[in-house]
């Protein structure tokens, strides 16, 4: 039997900004570690229309990034 654990994340940045004020967030996933891997892992983010993104960037995680407009897009082959 295999079950599969659907892991949550966390996001964590700055809850208010004023115009032209960068802004800076991290997710992490999984938001609790796990004894197992998760494989073919794709964490997606949206950002909200109201902010532009200039740059992005991630660590810790072997992949492939990809931006189409404010959605940001990792996939991953396995997250220890």
């Amino acid at each position: 039997t295999h079950n599969t654990v659907a892991p949550t994340l966390i996001k964590q940045g700055t809850a208010k900004a004023t115009i032209g004020q960068q802004v800076a967030y991290s997710v992490r996933i999984p938001a609790t570690p796990l004894t197992d891997t998760i494989y073919n892992a794709v964490v997606t983010d949206s950002v909200p229309s109201a902010l532009r993104v200039d740059a992005w960037s991630y660590s810790g995680l072997t992949g492939i990034s990809t931006t189409n407009g404010n959605n940001l897009v990792v996939s991953v082959g396995t997250i220890p």
